[in-house]
């Protein structure tokens, strides 16, 4: 570890040591994602911890209503720790630093239909149980200002990576295909808006963000986009007679998938996804980030989500 590493993780260590009281025997990087920094804090008693930096407060915004649904017996979700004064988290430079209780991982191998579902319906059974506000769903299309700006910036760019050149020429070849989904993305989302719709406690990214222990329990992680949304922010991905739709009307049988509502959480997601990674490689100089991401860019957006797109998009 490099003097400045060692220097910002002993920072770190202090500043949770005098906020959680925690006897700290040492902290690791855990992987990072694109909300912020994470560590692993380990204590001297043997117990671990889990540290995220972010930068916005999209992120502690929802704590509060994260830990009232452990604090209801929703025990499928990592959950803010206190600290020593009953704060969710503590300045950190600019940023905010948030510990959460810690899950050790025994695979993240894709999780099941049936398993998938359990957790979609245990998640939205908490309507009316949870009492802390939640920001709700506005069909609003997102980086309408930014996008294309981003787009402009990446075609601009002179990077000689084959991952990067090859989705590069990818980007370019879809352009009048990606601008007609960005049509139809915003007019789904007026749409939407008009909707008389159902809302419930929904989390938005559970296919990915799922763990499961050493005990074969499933948790669900990375809750940034916790928010009261139709139920379809959670199905979207589920084809009408699939497996986790057929047990998820087992236990809401008067429940009826809206296509309108899937086609915008798609496009959303297709949007969501490609911003983020285009945003990711600009801020980048790693040659092995850029390559992944830019990987991550076919394999995602344009295979498949484009295969879902193009049932509805012509």
């Amino acid at each position: 570890m490099n003097n400045y590493l060692e220097t910002k993780h002993l920072h770190i260590q202090k500043l949770i040591s005098e906020h959680y009281g925690f006897l700290i025997q040492n902290i690791e990087p855990a992987q990072r994602g694109f909300v912020g920094e994470t560590f692993i804090i380990n204590s001297v008693e043997g117990k671990s911890f889990f540290a995220k930096i972010v930068a916005n407060t999209n992120t502690t915004n929802i704590l509060p209503a994260l830990f009232e649904i452990h604090q209801i017996g929703f025990e499928y979700a990592i959950y803010p720790i206190k600290t020593l004064k009953g704060k969710f988290f503590i300045p950190y430079n600019d940023r905010f630093l948030i510990v959460f209780n810690f899950i050790e991982e025994k695979s993240a191998e894709n999780v099941s239909a049936k398993d998938y579902a359990r957790l979609v319906i245990q998640l939205h059974g908490l309507k009316g149980k949870l009492t802390t506000p939640l920001e709700a769903e506005s069909f609003s299309a997102t980086y309408q200002d930014s996008f294309w700006d981003i787009w402009e910036k990446i075609k601009a760019l002179r990077i000689q990576s084959k991952e990067f050149q090859t989705m590069k020429t990818e980007l370019s070849d879809s352009e009048e295909r990606i601008k007609r989904y960005w049509d139809f993305y915003h007019a789904t989302a007026k749409t939407c808006q008009g909707l008389s719709l159902e809302f419930v406690p929904t989390h938005g990214d559970i296919p990915i963000n799922v763990l499961r222990d050493k005990q074969g329990r499933h948790h669900l992680v990375d809750w940034d986009g916790f928010k009261m949304a139709p139920r379809e922010r959670d199905l979207w991905n589920s084809a009408e007679k699939s497996t986790v739709i057929e047990e998820y009307l087992k236990e809401f049988p008067d429940f009826q998938i809206n296509q309108a509502v899937c086609r915008y959480y798609t496009l959303f997601r297709y949007f969501d996804d490609l911003w983020g990674f285009l945003d990711a490689i600009l801020k980048t100089n790693e040659g092995s980030d850029i390559a992944g991401y830019s990987d991550q860019i076919i394999e995602t957006c344009f295979r498949e989500l484009d295969a879902r797109i193009s049932k509805f998009i012509r």
